[in-house]
């Protein structure tokens, strides 16, 4: 019988720049080495780590638990082409993963809900943990006729040039009607995705 880790639970942290600087911070974080996100918590752990003597022991104890959640962070970061939010629909999101290692199920989670509008695409990041790889989903939202979406995802495991492509769901959902994509590799890769559009506020 397989044994089941809990499922891992993320933060999120949304981000929003625009393409140029995207690509720049793309191609920097490529020469060092590094992913978007890697670089992202890179520099946030930067901004809150100098610490000077004279500060009081709660903030000393803060910064230092910021620090550690840092690694644990997974970083959302939006590109394309940013549209009027007249034009924007609200993404509700959550996605629930299984792999089968060995004799161990391995699950990871994430939830979130984003704010996308026309050729505008979001990159959810969730970092390595343990021995579980780095999963990316790349998430757009194309608004159809009639409050119909598409939703398009694409599925990556592992870092740079050795991810894997594991799935790339496409669905159509309407407006305020909840979706769900469930996919089964025989047992080796599962996940399931419950998807909800609605216009905004």
């Amino acid at each position: 019988m397989s044994r089941r880790r809990a499922p891992k639970k993320t933060e999120l942290l949304e981000v929003r720049i625009d393409p140029e600087t995207k690509d720049r911070l793309r191609q920097k974080a490529g020469q060092e080495g590094k992913t978007i996100s890697n670089a992202v918590r890179d520099l946030i752990d930067d901004y809150i780590a100098p610490i000077t003597e004279d500060r009081p022991t709660s903030n000393l104890r803060r910064s230092a638990g910021l620090a550690t959640a840092i690694a644990g962070l997974a970083v959302v970061i939006f590109g394309g082409t940013r549209l009027a939010y007249a034009e924007a629909t609200n993404l509700e999101l959550s996605a629930a993963f299984s792999k089968q290692n060995g004799d161990v199920l391995e699950r990871r989670t994430v939830k979130t809900t984003v704010r996308l509008s026309d050729d505008e695409y979001v990159v959810l990041d969730l970092p390595p943990t343990g021995d579980q790889q780095q999963l990316v989903l790349l998430v757009k939202l194309t608004p159809k006729d009639n409050e119909e979406n598409l939703l398009s995802i694409t599925i990556k495991e592992g870092e740079g040039e050795n991810a894997a492509i594991i799935g790339e769901p496409r669905l159509v959902i309407r407006n305020d009607k909840p979706a769900k994509i469930v996919f089964d590799a025989g047992g080796e890769y599962s996940y399931t995705i419950d998807a909800k559009a609605s216009a905004p506020d």
